[in-house]
C-alpha cells in the first residue's frame, strides 16, 4: 500500500536514511499522520488551509508499506482538529493507546474534511517500521 505525507524538503530527504527524524508526538508517543493520496495530503495540511498555498519548502513523500502489515482502525472519530491541524483531546486518547499497544503498524481513521477519506496513523516504534520505504520525493509546484 502506498501512502503520502507532506513535509518540509530537508527532512524529506532526511527520511530516506533516517526516516524516524520526521516524527510528530503525541504525549510521549512518536507518530507519522500519511494519506491515501496526494490531495487528500493537501486537504488536511493546516497550513495549506491557513496560507491558501503551498510553501516552496514543502514537498510530497510516497512511501510503501510493507506488503505484511495490518492495519487497524480507529473507529466513527476524526482524531485532527480541522482549523489546528493538530490531535485533539478526547480522540487523542484512542490514538494514544494505538501507538502505546504496538499490536500494528498503521492505524486508519476517518478525515475530518472529507468524510469518505481515510488517514491514517504510523507507529514509528512498531517493528515493521523498518520495512517502510520511500519510492518517490516530488516537490510542491
Amino acid at each position: 500500500m502506498k501512502l503520502y505525507r507532506l513535509a518540509h524538503t530537508e527532512i524529506a530527504f532526511r527520511l530516506e536514511d533516517n526516516p524516524i527524524s520526521g516524527f510528530n508526538f503525541i504525549g510521549k508517543q512518536p507518530f507519522y499522520c500519511a494519506f491515501e493520496s496526494i490531495a487528500a495530503a493537501i486537504l488536511e495540511c493546516s497550513v495549506y488551509r491557513t496560507l491558501k498555498r503551498m510553501p516552496h519548502s514543502f514537498c510530497f513523500v510516497e512511501f510503501r508499506l510493507p506488503d505484511h502489515c495490518w492495519i487497524s482502525t480507529i473507529q466513527d472519530e476524526s482524531i485532527i482538529d480541522p482549523v489546528e491541524g493538530t490531535f485533539t483531546g478526547y480522540p487523542g486518547t484512542k490514538a494514544q493507546q494505538f501507538l502505546q499497544e504496538r499490536k500494528a503498524l498503521v492505524a486508519s481513521f476517518p478525515s475530518f474534511h472529507w468524510r469518505a477519506q481515510l488517514n491514517f496513523l504510523i507507529n514509528p516504534r512498531h517493528p515493521l517500521f523498518k520495512e517502510i520505504t520511500i519510492t518517490k520525493i516530488l516537490p510542491c509546484i
